[in-house]
């Protein structure tokens, strides 16, 4: 039976106390790896625990350097929980990246919520790119945010709160290059993010959509030590 630990690379619990006075660097459970804290990250109430907020006006992200063991250029599964708060910065939001701001190309991947409401998820190979549309339109509200590729039937897909699974056929996968992620804008601060961010995961495998609803686990979201000893076949509901 496969546990849902088996190709985790990387989690970030976000769990780390801070009241936003000082820095304080989040740390991965899997290898020690920091994300780094740039503008004093402070503590909100999250799913499990604490998580992140993240606030525009001061361009607060988290920064987190890519070794080689964070690229994402075949199979792979990012999951993350996110909450947009307050009124928003009335502008583009640059929720989760990897790469550099510009036109599809010019990054892995990024995570875009327009002053609209809309989102989109992009993709992109280094040449072209690949657009989906996450439906999450309620800002106040936590989604549960699971994407990732599947090399073996060319798919990016995505899902949300554990629901049905969103995906297009495309040629086009992620590039694997070692930009790095960030959380809450472009690393460079450009479009920065009103944002609470709690249990940032990456996989090197592309996760099932029974493994995804597992993840979720009933709204509840796992901690990093629920999925080391989960089995997908088992019921999980741990509070």
């Amino acid at each position: 039976m496969m546990t849902l630990s088996n190709g985790l690379t990387a989690h970030w619990s976000l769990n780390e106390f801070s009241d936003g006075t000082t820095a304080v660097d989040r740390i991965d459970s899997v290898t020690g790896q920091a994300a780094t804290d740039w503008n004093t990250v402070a503590s909100t109430p999250g799913v499990r625990g604490r998580a992140v907020r993240l606030q525009a006006a001061n361009a607060e992200r988290l920064s987190i350097t890519d070794d080689g063991t964070l690229s994402i250029g075949n199979d792979f599964t990012v999951s993350t929980w996110l909450r947009m708060h307050g009124s928003g910065p009335g502008t583009t939001e640059a929720v989760l990246t990897k790469g550099t701001p510009g036109s599809g190309s010019n990054h892995d991947m990024r995570l875009i919520r327009y002053s609209t409401g809309t989102w989109n998820l992009i993709f992109s190979d280094g040449v072209g790119f690949v657009t989906l549309y996450p439906a999450m339109p309620t800002r106040g509200r936590w989604y549960h945010l699971t994407f990732g590729y599947d090399p073996a039937t060319g798919t990016a897909w995505e899902q949300v709160d554990g629901g049905s699974r969103v995906s297009t056929v495309s040629g086009v996968h992620p590039a694997s290059r070692t930009a790095a992620w960030t959380l809450g804008s472009f690393l460079s601060g450009s479009l920065p993010a009103d944002v609470d961010l709690d249990l940032f995961g990456l996989w090197h495998r592309s996760l099932t959509e029974t493994e995804v609803i597992a993840v979720f686990n009933a709204g509840h979201g796992l901690s990093y030590r629920s999925l080391r000893e989960s089995v997908t076949t088992q019921p999980l509901l741990r509070p």
